[in-house]
């Protein structure tokens, strides 16, 4: 299970080279809402439907086994 979503979503958002703004613009979310996601220190306090809607936007899909665990 990964435990260190903040770093992972930080390092597939570099890969493809967006921005927080760019990635914001395309997630449909406030830029505001990726930087947390980027720096929270506790992962309980991460949603998985957001996590998703990230993932989404960078071309990544959330394993169905990871949405059924305790991410």
């Amino acid at each position: 299970m990964i435990t260190n979503w903040p770093q992972l979503l930080r390092e597939l958002r570099k890969e493809r080279g967006f921005s927080q703004k760019k990635l914001a613009i395309i997630a449909r979310m406030p830029q505001r809402t990726l930087c947390e996601y980027e720096n929270v220190e506790t992962p309980h306090q991460l949603s998985v439907q957001k996590i998703e809607k990230i993932l989404d936007a960078l071309g990544y899909e959330l394993d169905v086994h990871l949405r059924r665990g305790n991410v």
